[in-house]
Protein backbone atom coordinates (compact mmCIF):
# COMPACT_ATOMS: atom_id res chain seq x y z
CA UNK A 1 0.00 0.00 0.00
CA UNK A 2 3.29 2.30 0.60
CA UNK A 3 4.02 1.32 -2.49
CA UNK A 4 1.35 2.43 -4.79
CA UNK A 5 1.09 5.78 -2.63
CA UNK A 6 4.60 6.44 -3.16
CA UNK A 7 3.71 5.71 -7.31
CA UNK A 8 0.87 7.91 -7.20
CA UNK A 9 3.03 10.95 -5.42
CA UNK A 10 5.93 10.35 -7.88
CA UNK A 11 3.38 10.40 -10.71
CA UNK A 12 1.61 13.86 -9.26
CA UNK A 13 5.15 15.28 -9.12
CA UNK A 14 5.61 14.42 -12.74
CA UNK A 15 2.35 15.91 -13.81
CA UNK A 16 3.29 18.87 -11.44
CA UNK A 17 6.61 19.43 -13.64
CA UNK A 18 5.09 18.93 -16.85
CA UNK A 19 2.50 21.32 -16.15
CA UNK A 20 4.99 24.04 -14.76
CA UNK A 21 6.96 23.16 -17.93
CA UNK A 22 3.93 23.69 -20.20
CA UNK A 23 3.36 27.18 -18.06
CA UNK A 24 7.13 28.97 -17.98
CA UNK A 25 6.88 27.86 -22.11
CA UNK A 26 3.41 29.72 -22.37
CA UNK A 27 4.90 32.87 -20.42
CA UNK A 28 7.43 33.29 -22.08
CA UNK A 29 5.11 33.64 -25.59
CA UNK A 30 2.92 36.05 -23.84
CA UNK A 31 6.14 38.06 -22.58
CA UNK A 32 5.68 41.71 -21.08
CA UNK A 33 1.69 41.30 -21.17
CA UNK A 34 2.01 38.57 -18.79
CA UNK A 35 1.80 41.11 -16.15
CA UNK A 36 -1.31 42.72 -17.32
CA UNK A 37 -3.07 39.13 -17.90
CA UNK A 38 -2.20 38.19 -14.50
CA UNK A 39 -4.21 41.39 -13.02
CA UNK A 40 -6.97 40.35 -15.28
CA UNK A 41 -6.95 37.15 -14.27
CA UNK A 42 -6.56 37.94 -10.41
CA UNK A 43 -9.20 40.68 -10.11
CA UNK A 44 -11.76 41.00 -12.90
CA UNK A 45 -13.14 44.70 -11.26
CA UNK A 46 -9.73 46.18 -10.88
CA UNK A 47 -8.91 48.46 -13.82
CA UNK A 48 -5.70 47.41 -15.16
CA UNK A 49 -3.51 49.52 -17.51
CA UNK A 50 -5.00 48.37 -20.61
CA UNK A 51 -8.67 48.89 -19.82
CA UNK A 52 -8.20 52.60 -18.39
CA UNK A 53 -6.20 53.35 -21.84
CA UNK A 54 -9.31 51.70 -23.72
CA UNK A 55 -11.96 53.81 -22.30
CA UNK A 56 -9.68 56.90 -22.71
CA UNK A 57 -9.54 56.18 -26.15
CA UNK A 58 -12.72 55.58 -26.35
CA UNK A 59 -13.93 58.78 -24.71
CA UNK A 60 -11.44 61.13 -27.02
CA UNK A 61 -13.17 59.11 -29.50
CA UNK A 62 -16.24 60.22 -28.51
CA UNK A 63 -15.33 63.71 -28.22
CA UNK A 64 -13.83 63.50 -31.71
CA UNK A 65 -17.15 62.55 -33.17
CA UNK A 66 -19.25 65.28 -31.04
CA UNK A 67 -16.77 67.91 -32.57
CA UNK A 68 -16.57 66.52 -35.52
CA UNK A 69 -20.61 66.52 -36.02
CA UNK A 70 -20.39 70.24 -34.91
CA UNK A 71 -17.96 71.54 -37.29
CA UNK A 72 -20.02 69.37 -39.81
CA UNK A 73 -23.37 71.39 -38.77
CA UNK A 74 -20.61 74.92 -38.97
CA UNK A 75 -19.41 74.21 -42.38
CA UNK A 76 -23.14 73.71 -43.28
CA UNK A 77 -24.63 77.16 -41.89
CA UNK A 78 -21.43 78.65 -43.60
CA UNK A 79 -22.27 76.93 -47.29
CA UNK A 80 -25.94 78.60 -46.43
CA UNK A 81 -24.66 82.28 -45.30
CA UNK A 82 -21.92 81.89 -48.98
CA UNK A 83 -25.55 81.54 -50.67
CA UNK A 84 -28.15 83.67 -48.97
CA UNK A 85 -26.11 86.88 -47.00
CA UNK A 86 -29.50 87.89 -45.79
CA UNK A 87 -29.19 84.80 -43.04
CA UNK A 88 -26.45 85.94 -41.86
CA UNK A 89 -28.86 88.02 -39.27
CA UNK A 90 -29.73 84.26 -38.05
CA UNK A 91 -26.78 82.41 -37.33
CA UNK A 92 -26.47 80.56 -34.28
CA UNK A 93 -23.38 82.34 -31.75
CA UNK A 94 -21.31 79.05 -31.99
CA UNK A 95 -20.94 79.82 -35.96
CA UNK A 96 -20.45 83.67 -34.85
CA UNK A 97 -18.23 83.05 -32.28
CA UNK A 98 -16.18 80.74 -34.51
CA UNK A 99 -15.86 83.09 -36.99
CA UNK A 100 -14.97 86.52 -35.90
CA UNK A 101 -15.33 88.00 -39.18
CA UNK A 102 -18.99 86.82 -39.62
CA UNK A 103 -19.55 88.84 -36.32
CA UNK A 104 -18.41 91.12 -37.47
CA UNK A 105 -20.26 91.48 -40.75
CA UNK A 106 -23.77 91.20 -38.57
CA UNK A 107 -22.59 93.69 -36.07
CA UNK A 108 -21.98 96.36 -38.65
Amino acid sequence: MVAELQQGMDLAASDLREANVRLGAMERQVGSDLAELRILHDSGSAESVLRRAISEIRNELRQARTTQKSNQELLRLLEVAQGRPDRLVAMPNTLLESQPALRRLKTA
